[in-house]
């Protein structure tokens, strides 16, 4: 394979003349144009995966970064230069679209990609709760906690490089949000890289665990409320019971909300602003590996399918996700869903096909609407574009996609906006512009953005394996 893929370096750097040309609307596209593209995403996909254990990441995991736009009320200043934030989040989210890419799963894929997504299951431990059953989003690390008065060593799941100004410009460690307990959202991304793997199950420890933590009787969190959504009965993102305030005395009620909420070192681990939310992509997410797991059965699988449909159909798809504000990811993670098997959310896959004929712009792109910051003040239109051809893509795989000439012009137009915005190194390598992947809690959410490279190659991958479904007259 390593050979293969140096030949192909050598034969794209012979031919980058040719590819440039389609930035030209009369340029046709060919068969061997994009098996090429394909392959050079693959091989940039496992170029930049951690082959060693260093400082930052364990060998398996794939980079990437967090960036803020500077003081969150509340929390801080924060650095506005990108941080690496190693995260079994975002390396089994690449390790999905990976799979993805060969029609016939994990088993089909060539012997290196295989090693390479074992190596990235290799790393998925450090990041298991220490009850078992469910992962955390940030790795286990050393960092000194308050017992009883004395400062101890303790190793908790925190995050590894972040730090922040104070009120007073002094640099501190990021506490509050950084002992974050474990989430369904990281546990069914990685539960679905296993069960694709080895058929590896979801414990009932974590079953019995979802089913304690749904949206039932309980205030909701300021976004949730904002947008009507109360008892939905769907999945609450962090498995961590919510800290009552009930002292009459508003002062002390006040203090335990600032010391539950922002105290440093405390706590083990601490829900943000001690409030739990419901996502509409954290529960699409878990839908999606309860349905690989034959689990459709637990009790709130109906309730999030109901919940996340209206957001669907009811348009919400830019706010209902808390941690993930963008106007199309809702509609890609539910088309995962469906090809794996959530076949209560196909009823919404008109409305997503209606959203993307309706919002893709004349050059052929797809914006993000959603974040206030809009990635950071870099207004994102290639990653949002990756985010409407897979779905279309994985809409036609699972039969719920009728291939009409208008979506036959739509995806090509969105293809070649695509080919347009590939940078081609100078050693032959693909690069791309990094869309956000996802954002905070609040106040985060329009004011952090957290990226990776092989994420955004890992959806080109997809786009130009199956680029020939909408374009059947390649050469």
């Amino acid at each position: 394979m390593k050979l293969q893929l140096r030949a192909l370096t050598l034969f794209f750097i012979l031919i980058l003349p040719a590819l440039s040309t389609f930035a030209s609307d009369d340029q046709e596209i060919t068969q061997d144009s994009l098996e090429l593209l394909a392959n050079k995403s693959l091989e940039s996909i496992l170029n930049d995966q951690v082959s060693e254990k260093n400082d930052v990441y364990l060998k398996g995991e794939w980079p990437q970064n967090v960036q803020f736009s500077g003081r969150v009320v509340g929390s801080g200043v924060f650095p506005k230069e990108r941080t690496e934030d190693p995260s079994a989040f975002n390396t089994a989210a690449i390790a999905n679209l990976v799979i993805s890419a060969y029609p016939n799963g994990f088993s089909s894929a060539p012997a290196e990609v295989q090693e390479s997504i074992l190596s990235a299951i290799g790393s998925f431990d450090d990041y298991l709760d220490d009850a078992g059953g469910a992962y955390h989003f940030f790795p286990k690390i050393e960092m000194q906690v308050l017992r009883d008065g004395i400062m101890v060593n303790k190793v908790v799941h925190h995050q590894k490089l972040l730090r922040l100004k104070g009120s007073f410009g002094t640099d501190r460690e990021f506490h509050n949000a950084g002992v974050a307990p474990p989430d369904i959202d990281s546990t069914a991304v990685i539960q679905t890289t296993l069960f694709k793997v080895n058929k590896t199950d979801l414990s009932d420890n974590f079953i019995k665990k979802i089913e304690t933590y749904r949206d039932f009787n309980r205030t909701p969190h300021l976004l949730n409320r904002l947008n009507g959504y109360k008892d939905t009965g769907a999945y609450l993102t962090w498995l961590l019971p919510e800290p009552k305030f009930d002292e009459p005395n508003l002062i002390k009620r006040a203090k335990n909300f600032i010391d539950a909420s922002f105290s440093s070192r405390e706590k083990d681990y601490r829900l943000p602003l001690s409030k739990n939310d419901v996502d509409c992509v954290v529960n699409t997410n878990l839908l999606r590996a309860l349905s690989l797991t034959d689990r459709k059965e637990t009790p709130g699988y109906e309730n999030a399918c109901k919940w996340v449909n209206s957001t669907i159909q009811n348009g919400e798809t830019k706010s209902c996700g808390m941690y993930y504000p963008n106007t199309l990811y809702l509609h890609l993670n539910a088309s995962f869903a469906i090809v794996d098997g959530t076949k209560c959310l196909e009823s919404s896959a008109s409305r997503m096909v209606e959203d993307m004929l309706k919002l893709q712009r004349r050059d052929g792109s797809w914006k993000n609407d959603a974040n206030l910051e809009i990635a950071l003040r870099r207004p994102d239109y290639f990653q949002t574009t990756l985010y409407a051809l897979v779905t279309y893509i994985n809409l036609y795989k699972s039969g719920n996609l009728e291939m009409t000439d208008e979506v036959r012009e739509s995806f090509k137009k969105g293809l070649k906006f695509v080919l347009k915005n590939i940078k081609n190194e100078e050693d032959g390598s693909l690069s791309m512009p990094e869309g956000m992947f996802y954002s905070g809690f609040l106040p985060l959410r329009n004011n952090s953005a957290w990226r990776s490279q092989s994420y955004t190659m890992g959806l080109a991958l997809n786009v130009f394996t199956y680029a020939h479904y909408f374009i059947p007259d390649v050469q």
